[in-house]
């Protein structure tokens, strides 16, 4: 069976493992929960961490659409360089830790 080509790539950059970054991964768990049409990879960045916080990141990686990838050192245009050379989809989108998938954005026309 040939693999379903990915249309939209989210890309997540966060300094650190927090709240910020948290709420960020639910809104785009959210959101694709609500537009199962589209292949959608969301690749996250992350800048600072520790290996406790690690186990706190929802482990939805298994289900092939989430990436983590951790970067210490270097700057955030760097951390968003590694995420858009990670990603697969034809169409980009940077979300940032602490932004959302505003209600009803749809992407349909893609």
């Amino acid at each position: 069976m040939p693999l379903k080509e990915i249309k939209l790539s989210i890309v997540s950059i966060s300094l650190r493992i927090g709240e910020e970054l948290l709420s960020t991964i639910a809104s785009v768990d959210n959101w694709i929960g609500e537009n199962t049409t589209l292949s959608i990879e969301h690749i996250i960045v992350i800048k600072k961490f520790n290996q406790d916080a690690v186990f706190s990141l929802p482990a939805r990686q298994n289900e092939g659409y989430r990436h983590y990838y951790f970067q210490e050192g270097d700057g955030i245009y760097n951390a968003m360089n590694t995420g858009l050379r990670k990603c697969q989809g034809k169409y980009v989108v940077f979300l940032n830790g602490g932004d959302s998938i505003a209600d009803g954005c749809s992407f349909d026309r893609l």
